[in-house]
């Protein structure tokens, strides 16, 4: 038990940003507002409204990009948080 303690205790160090991961990071933040639930429980953001948000708002994105980065951050948040 006292292992768990020490590692509990180790400083959380973030990973350094770049203005790209930052645009990602506010991206996933804009799309994830409008994100579906059904019975308080999230379902995951539809990638036609991701690619449709980008080219609304005219963002220096790519398709190819939306598609493979937002579901990736999106599994990830729904990852988290069902095991909260």
């Amino acid at each position: 038990m006292g292992l768990v303690f020490k590692s509990l205790r180790k400083e959380f160090v973030p990973p350094e940003e770049d203005d790209r991961s930052q645009f990602w990071n506010y991206l996933f933040w804009m799309v994830n507002r409008e994100r579906p639930y059904t019975q308080a429980q999230p379902l995951p953001i539809s990638l036609l409204d991701c690619l449709e948000f980008v080219d609304r708002l005219n963002l220096p994105a790519q398709p190819h990009e939306v598609v493979g980065v937002i579901p990736t951050l999106d599994d990830t948040w729904l990852d988290w948080w069902r095991n909260r």
